[in-house]
């Protein structure tokens, strides 16, 4: 349990950080925009 739960939590972790990453260029790309 230990291993695929903390496989997981990493895969979360880093599908998190792209997705913020890619919410900030857009919100870049909108400001530009303006």
């Amino acid at each position: 349990m230990g291993r695929s739960y903390r496989i997981a939590k990493c895969t979360a972790a880093k599908r998190a950080l792209r997705y913020l990453r890619s919410l900030k260029k857009e919100k870049e790309r909108a400001a530009g925009k303006q």
